[in-house]
């Protein structure tokens, strides 16, 4: 919640109540609805923009989430804490693209926790990959198996059983030297099968264990960013709202908002915050009510109030907030 003394200088809005007021339109629903308001083009500009500028914050925190040490690394756990931390961070990014389709907004927050959960695998396998391959020693025994190979020689005037054996011994040398020599597997299954080692799952397994938390990570970062897009947003002159004023209340509640409150509900309430939100529109603030009580609190956006409750709301706040 914003201070309480907290008021904006350059919107005089609050203050004339008595200029025409235009009625305010509560948000949309449904995405179809407002952006019908605008050309296709604006709406597929806008998402692109966010959509990029997400994409390349989630990588940035796919890299950070990568720095983390091997016993961080939970399957399921961490991915969807790395989802909620894309979605915190592309949330705020939507204001200045004002992106406020939230079911846009949906699609953009799971590809961006997708791709940073993706990033994160990827140097996550580079790096136990290149740790194997530098772990991995050929063994003493394959130098001296090659070295027998090499020595051996095909017997003169050897029958037929005696070659037989000889190309016998050599093939036993060679598989076993080919074996010693070949370097473990490090493809992205196999490292998806190391990470699941502890559940002893198989590369089948483990591959839908890996796009199982990209489904997580989405999800939580799409939770964000809808949440985000969400927020209040006047379509009509497509700006975000901004509070520029807030105070709370004790109960019991002041007149000009207890016709807003039924009478059963009044009995519980312990206290009220009243917020005046508004946008670049020269229209009356909205005024969005949260009323408290000891088991609950409840949000009441956008509150209608005659031009007289208005009036006598906005002499109890400059009271209360000393601007009288």
């Amino acid at each position: 919640m914003p201070d309480s003394d907290q008021t904006d200088s350059n919107d005089d809005s609050a203050d004339a109540p008595s200029k025409p007021v235009v009625p305010i339109a509560p948000p949309a629903a449904d995405d179809s609805a407002v952006a019908s308001k605008l050309p296709p083009n604006a709406v597929g500009l806008r998402f692109c923009a966010w959509l990029g500028v997400s994409l390349v914050l989630a990588i940035l925190l796919g890299v950070v989430f990568s720095a983390l040490p091997a016993r961080f690394r939970l399957l399921g756990l961490l991915s969807i804490a790395q989802g909620f931390a894309v979605g915190a961070v592309i949330g705020p990014a939507a204001k200045p693209f004002r992106m406020h389709l939230s079911k846009l907004a949906v699609i953009g927050g799971f590809v961006a926790g997708a791709a940073s959960v993706g990033v994160t695998a990827v140097l996550w396998w580079q790096s136990w990959a290149k740790q194997l391959e530098q772990s991995v020693t050929p063994r003493p025994d394959a130098a001296i198996a090659a070295q027998m190979l090499a020595q051996m020689k095909e017997p003169a005037d050897a029958d037929p059983e005696q070659l037989k054996a000889y190309e016998e011994s050599r093939r036993q040398f060679s598989e076993f030297i080919d074996a010693e020599a070949a370097p473990p597997e490090s493809d992205f299954t196999a490292w998806l099968t190391h990470r699941a080692s502890l559940l002893k799952a198989g590369p089948t397994t483990a591959i839908a264990l890996g796009l199982l938390e990209l489904l997580l990570a989405g999800a939580a970062s799409s939770l964000l960013a809808r949440a985000a897009a969400n927020s209040p947003f006047c379509s009509q002159c497509q700006n975000w709202r901004r509070v520029v004023r807030s105070q709370s209340f004790a109960a019991p509640l002041p007149d000009s908002l207890r016709a807003t409150v039924s009478d059963s509900e009044l009995e519980s309430v312990t206290g009220a915050t009243v917020e005046l939100s508004a946008c670049g529109c020269k229209q009356r603030p909205q005024i969005n009510l949260q009323l408290s009580s000891s088991n609950a609190v409840r949000q009441l956006p956008d509150v209608d109030l005659s031009e007289q409750q208005f009036s006598e709301l906005k002499r109890l706040l400059d009271e209360v907030q000393g601007m009288s």
